[in-house]
């Protein structure tokens, strides 16, 4: 038997974007493992190579097994490696792993996962010579059966530049061998052991690696471990955690252990805790839902059919959770009751047992909850907790953290809003604010002539540990008297300020004197020598200020020699531009060169080819403008990309309907 573990997004669906895509012997019986690895190395390109090793030859069932992808570039060919080792999806989607084993020997671990918006994380691109990376065959692999095992690897990791593109390289590497033995009761026990004892170390990267030996271990006794991760408090382990529930082999086990610890007193039952259960709630096969081309709606009807089971499984493990509140204490209690009104579920006494056990959740916790569900949880209780905190004032633990001081203040101003009036003024006046700029600005006065000659007296005292909303108190809350205090200040540095000192000086400037800020706004965009803030002002400053002048100004830097100040200006005019910038970024665009090869300056971000996207962007997709025919056509003429034509003809030449 021979299986294929990799991301196949245009073939199966997924939750979000795209799902596992697994291949039998029966979908490659048209060639052998031998045939179709020899198939795909043909395409290596000369001097280019992907070689991967392990370190021995054999390993326990469940033991993690380390695997090197080692990149040799001997061309002239300049090709470029990605060093990405972790993916915010859950796992990297560059690399597949063929196998060839005993039949029902091994398996996707994350075969019913659906896979989320991924984004890479740790590294970025490399010139290649030679590279070598570890990673987990775990990851994509869970051995089940003990033999001997094939395995190669493919890859989409390295890429050569390609005029403006990436030319995409799939490399295959060379056939390894190693053998799987059964996991005896010493190594699984040892194994469970030493990861709950490394689960109690400082070091973040020891934790991670302790629930990570859990997950790949995969049989009933790292689940019984794992079922007490899942409610990590730091938020870092639990996704490990679900993986190692939702990819363990036995489910029955699993599920039976889960839901058997939901009334544990000390077990905390959270989003993943209960994402999981709902998961190995259902058969393996439900997960995975294929499209059919030619019946989309029935396989749209098969996706929202899931969904609805999953609810349903949801809301009776909500149920249960509900029913078993009283055993619940201290952090299990305070997270089961954040997680039940979050899910807006009645349960007596629910909003009140919250605010008994509220300050058992953590800070974060504690925020979005006040942030996003204070309706939900309020209650004359929550709010003498919120009341006592606030009250307790600066030498308060909470105030350290101002995120969620600030979040409970806000939420004090809607019961005793002349109290947290006094608090927020009496923080507006020192030197270096500790509250959050939300709370800073949440006043509704439109000035604060009271405020003003302190605000002035601690931006010219420049504290450096708090030198950015001093100038953003001024630009909200200064009138204009002060105005020529804040001018000279400016003047001092002009050309030399962090970008956002600069952005809200010169708002506050616009603000009360427009002609005079707007040319002092112009001089800012020429200031090149000691800061990049040049490259941005424009936007962060005249979008606030918007008008007939501010887009006079910005359309005079349309054609300005730095890409990095025109796209700045483009999405500027995207998001506020009338009709009248049209023509100006059609002139722009045929000003262009379409041969120019990308070239981006250093310290720079963009190029000219990053502009051509921009302005063909602005024109394309802004319904506030409705381009003139002879606008259209011009337009048309200069679009580059097939793809971009299609999208033009779908916007600006509809079918006819015929009679």
């Amino acid at each position: 038997m021979q299986l294929c573990i990799h991301l196949k997004c245009k073939v199966c669906v997924s939750a979000v974007i795209c799902g596992l895509l697994l291949f039998s012997s029966q979908a490659l019986s048209a060639e052998t493992f031998e045939e179709h690895r020899a198939r795909l190395i043909k395409d290596n390109p000369e001097g280019l190579s992907l070689t991967i090793s392990v370190d021995k030859n054999t390993y326990f069932l469940g033991e993690i097994i380390p695997i090197t992808l080692t990149f040799s570039n001997n061309s002239d060919i300049e090709y470029y490696v990605e060093t990405r080792a972790h993916d915010r999806s859950g796992r990297l989607h560059d690399i597949t792993f063929y196998v060839d084993g005993p039949s029902g020997g091994y398996s996707d671990p994350l075969e019913t996962h659906s896979w989320g918006i991924g984004g890479g994380l740790s590294g970025g691109p490399e010139r290649l010579g030679q590279y070598s990376q570890v990673f987990t065959l775990n990851e994509w692999i869970r051995f089940d059966i003990p033999g001997d095992y094939r395995i190669y690897c493919t890859t989409t990791r390295v890429w050569a530049r390609n005029d403006r593109s990436r030319q995409i390289i799939n490399l295959c590497s060379q056939i390894i061998k190693i053998k799987l033995r059964p996991a005896n009761k010493v190594f699984i026990a040892e194994t469970v052991s030493n990861a709950l004892e490394n689960l109690k170390s400082e070091d973040r990267e020891i934790r991670r690696n302790s629930v990570r030996t859990l997950r790949f271990l995969a049989v009933p006794e790292s689940v019984e471990a794992i079922v007490g991760i899942l409610g990590d408090p730091m938020g870092q382990l639990c996704y490990q955690a679900y993986f190692g529930i939702i990819g363990s082999r036995d489910w029955p086990h699993a599920r039976k252990t889960l839901y058997g610890r939901i009334a544990d007193p000390d077990i905390v039952v959270n989003y993943y805790y209960v994402r999981a259960l709902v998961h190995i709630s259902l058969q393996r096969q439900k997960h995975i839902i294929f499209w059919d081309p030619n019946n989309i709606e029935a396989s749209r009807k098969r996706h929202v059919d899931l969904d609805a089971k999953k609810k349903e499984i949801e809301n009776t493990v909500l149920q249960y959770l509900a029913s078993v509140l009283s055993k619940k204490r201290d952090r299990a209690l305070a997270v089961a009751c954040s997680l039940l009104l979050e899910r807006e579920f009645e349960a007596p006494g629910l909003k009140q047992r919250l605010a008994k056990s509220f300050l058992y959740l953590t800070e974060d916790e504690q925020e979005e909850l006040l942030k996003y569900h204070w309706e939900q949880a309020r209650c004359a209780e929550l709010e003498s907790v919120v009341r006592k905190i606030i009250e307790t004032g600066p030498e308060h633990k909470e105030w350290r953290y101002p995120g969620i001081f600030s979040r409970m203040l806000l939420r004090y101003k809607e019961f005793e809003p002349e109290k947290a009036r006094a608090l927020i003024i009496n923080d507006i006046k020192q030197p270096c604010p500790l509250l959050a700029d939300e709370a800073l600005l949440s006043l509704p006065d439109e000035s604060l002539p009271e405020v003003e000659d302190v605000l002035v007296r601690n931006l010219l005292a420049r504290r450096e540990s708090s030198p950015f909303k001093v100038p953003l108190l001024i630009e909200r809350y200064a009138t204009a008297r002060v105005l020529p205090e804040i001018i000279k200040f400016y003047k001092k540095n002009k050309g030399k300020w962090a970008c956002s000192i600069q952005d809200r000086l010169l708002r506050y400037w616009v603000k009360h004197e427009r002609p005079n800020g707007l040319a002092a706004v112009v001089e800012a965009v020429g200031l090149r020598e000691h800061t990049r803030c040049y490259t941005s002002v424009l936007g962060h400053v005249l979008s606030a200020h918007y008008g007939p002048d501010a887009e006079k100004i910005a359309i005079s830097f349309v054609d300005d020699k730095e890409p990095d100040v025109v796209v700045d200006v483009v999405r500027l005019l995207r998001r506020k531009g009338t009709i009248n910038c049209v023509d100006p970024l059609l002139a722009k665009l045929a000003a262009l060169d379409p041969k120019k090869k990308e070239q981006i300056l250093p310290g720079a971000a963009f190029s000219d080819v990053s502009v051509y996207h921009d302005i063909v962007d602005c024109l394309m997709y802004n319904d506030r403008w409705q381009l003139s025919n002879e606008q259209k056509q011009l337009l048309k003429q200069h679009l580059r990309t097939d793809r971009e034509r299609q999208i033009y003809q779908r916007r600006f030449e509809p079918k006819q309907k015929t009679e």
